[in-house]
């Protein structure tokens, strides 16, 4: 787990027979200069009542950070 770790994600437009190329959501390193910089335990949800995408997660598993979509996943916070 201590290495540089992407958080991607695809997207599909017709129920799953088709999907996306893989997209980087968030990348390992590029917020920082600390060479141990990682991210994991991300968990996705989805909010009924506004339809925006939630990705909380975590990095060196000490900071807590969040992205969010309100527009299906084309683009993210």
């Amino acid at each position: 787990d201590n290495t540089q770790i992407d958080i991607v994600y695809k997207r599909s437009l017709d129920a799953g027979q088709t999907w996306s190329p893989l997209m980087i959501l968030y990348r390992g390193n590029s917020s920082t200069s600390d060479e141990t910089s990682y991210v994991g335990n991300f968990a996705p949800v989805q909010l009924n009542y506004r339809e925006r995408i939630l990705v909380p997660f975590c990095r060196n598993n000490r900071f807590l950070l969040q992205s969010y979509s309100d527009d299906d996943g084309l683009t993210f916070s």
